[in-house]
């Protein structure tokens, strides 16, 4: 058993210049086998690690994606039809990957059953290509954060929370220092709810989660809210 998670892997791999910080000493994070294929925590983007929020264990599968990317006319589009995927509401925040989808590309609206618009710009143009849509091993859409007993995925994500009492005096002045009430013309986000802090976060080994409207009206929070 590896002496720490696929995070602090992360971290210190980016601090691999720093012996003080950096105690891999030379190893890294196996697989594990899920549905006959071995299925890793951690990603190598060409630059750096982070975790794995670009492969896909399960989920559903169409060979008939129309995607327009590249460098030419018209400019890449963050548009992908497909008329066999079904696109609905419960799709927002999947991940999906396939020919032209850049890694870790998520579902940020359903236009229609056949449209969709994704995080990140396409980079090529073809009709009839692969089209993978669900969780990835890290992701926001993990079904493990929910259920337990679901092996669909990667089991053992996990995101980092603050616990905040709603009983307490200062409950209203904890929560708005982490920009959940933020509304238009309002109580602005803080930094770390505004994206602002996305190096830091993933240096630090975690990943940031996508911009959404917060209960409070403003666009683009980087944060989320649960109440037990």
């Amino acid at each position: 058993m590896l002496p720490y998670s696929a995070g602090a892997f992360v971290f210190q791999a980016t601090n691999s210049t720093n012996p003080t910080l950096d105690l891999r000493g030379g190893i890294r994070p196996g697989g594990l086998t899920q549905s006959g294929t071995a299925v890793y925590a951690v990603r190598w983007t060409g630059s750096a690690w982070l975790l794995n929020n670009a492969t896909i264990v399960g989920g559903r599968t169409v060979n008939d994606a129309v995607t327009n990317g590249g460098t030419g006319t018209p400019p890449p589009s963050p548009v992908v039809t497909s008329a066999t995927a079904h696109f609905g509401a419960g799709d927002v925040g999947d991940t999906v990957a396939g020919k032209n989808i850049p890694p870790g590309a998520v579902i940020t609206s359903v236009d229609a059953p056949d449209q969709i618009h994704i995080s990140i710009a396409t980079v090529g143009s073809a009709t009839g290509g692969t089209l993978v849509i669900g969780p990835a091993v890290v992701s926001e859409s993990n079904p493990n954060l929910d259920d337990q007993a679901d092996t669909s995925v990667y089991p053992g994500v996990r995101y980092l929370a603050n616990v905040i009492d709603s009983t307490e005096p200062s409950y209203a002045a904890a929560r708005d220092l982490v920009g959940f009430d933020a509304t238009p013309g309002g109580v602005a986000a803080s930094p770390l709810c505004a994206g602002t802090k996305l190096s830091v976060i993933r240096t630090a080994g975690f990943l940031d989660l996508r911009g959404q409207v917060s209960p409070g009206g403003s666009a683009n929070i980087t944060c989320r809210v649960q109440h037990p």
